[in-house]
């Protein structure tokens, strides 16, 4: 079992880019997959 961190601080929700997009898809099928792993996401002051 491994904890996993996953930084998502510099996403910024409606903004121009695919940075967004590409951390919830990532956080999405990384859930789907993790088995006995556990991640922490790590966001700045915004709501994901």
């Amino acid at each position: 079992m491994a904890r996993i961190g996953i930084n998502a601080v510099i996403v910024e929700p409606g903004r121009v880019g695919g940075g967004e997009t590409y951390t919830r898809m990532l956080i999405e099928h990384l859930g789907a997959a993790a088995g006995e792993d556990t991640f922490v996401v790590f966001v700045g002051g915004i709501t994901i």
